[in-house]
C-alpha cells in the first residue's frame, strides 16, 4: 500500500476537522445532511465517533464536494482518505448524480479497519461505509466496509486481515449485493453470508427492527 507523506496526512486531518465543524454548526449544516444522518440513527455521538463532516467551505481540491457529507477513513495515525456522499437526492442514479466521490489521491482502503483490531471473535463485513458505522456503533458488532466486489478483488491482501476470526459477510437484499457478498466470502478461509431481506441493507434493518434482532440474524449472542 502506498505510504502517505506528512503533507498529505496533514491536509487530510485539516479537512476532516474543518468539515466536522461545519456539520456541528447549525448555521452551516444543511437540512439534507441532518435528515440523511438522522435517518440512519447517526446522532451527535456517532457522528463524532466516525468524525463525519459536511463540506461547506471546501479545502483545496474539494470544490466539487460542496454540500456532501464527508466520511474520513480513520486509522490510529489519523485519516488516510476521505469519501464524500451526496445527500441532496433520494435517488442519485435517477438524476445522474454520483452517489459517492473521492479525490484523485485516495487509493483503496477498507473502511473502519480499526474494527478488526477490536474484534475478539466475530467481525462483520458490509458493503459500504454507513452500514459499517451502524453495525459497529449501534449493533455492537465490529464491522468494516468495502466499496464493491470489484475493489475487493483488486486488493488480494485484504482477506489476510481477517485470519483467525469468525467472519460474517452481510449482503444487501438485492441480486448485486448478494453476488458481491458471496464473492467476498469465497476469498476468505472461514466466512458465512447473511442476506438481508429484499430491499433492505444492514442500516435499514437496524433502524426498523433494532440492534438485538439484527444481532440475532447474524447469530451473534
Amino acid at each position: 500500500m502506498r505510504r502517505l507523506g506528512t503533507e498529505r496526512r496533514s491536509l487530510l486531518e485539516e479537512a476532516t476537522s474543518q468539515y466536522q465543524q461545519s456539520l456541528d454548526d447549525p448555521s452551516a449544516c444543511s437540512a439534507d445532511a441532518r435528515e440523511y444522518l438522522q435517518g440512519r440513527l447517526l446522532d451527535v455521538r456517532m457522528r463524532g465517533r466516525y468524525r463525519l463532516g459536511l463540506v461547506a467551505d471546501p479545502a483545496p481540491g474539494h470544490e466539487a464536494m460542496v454540500g456532501r457529507v464527508s466520511i474520513p477513513y480513520l486509522t490510529p495515525a489519523g485519516p488516510v482518505a476521505i469519501k464524500f456522499r451526496c445527500v441532496a437526492h433520494a435517488d442519485c442514479k435517477a438524476v445522474k448524480c454520483p452517489k459517492y466521490l473521492t479525490d484523485d489521491d485516495s487509493g483503496n482502503h477498507l473502511y473502519n479497519a480499526r474494527a478488526v483490531l477490536a474484534a475478539k471473535h466475530t467481525v462483520a463485513i458490509c458493503e459500504g461505509e454507513f452500514d459499517a458505522m451502524v453495525v459497529s456503533g449501534l449493533a455492537g458488532v465490529p464491522a468494516v466496509g468495502y466499496p464493491g466486489a470489484d475493489t475487493w478483488a483488486r486488493n488480494d491482501h485484504w482477506p489476510r486481515v481477517f485470519a483467525g476470526l469468525d467472519v460474517v459477510v452481510v449482503a444487501d437484499g438485492d441480486p448485486p449485493g448478494i453476488k458481491a457478498a458471496r464473492a467476498v466470502a469465497k476469498s476468505l478461509d472461514t466466512a458465512r453470508v447473511v442476506v438481508c431481506p429484499p430491499g433492505d441493507d444492514s442500516t435499514s434493518l437496524i433502524v426498523r427492527e433494532g440492534p438485538d434482532d439484527f444481532r440475532a440474524r447474524l447469530a451473534i449472542q
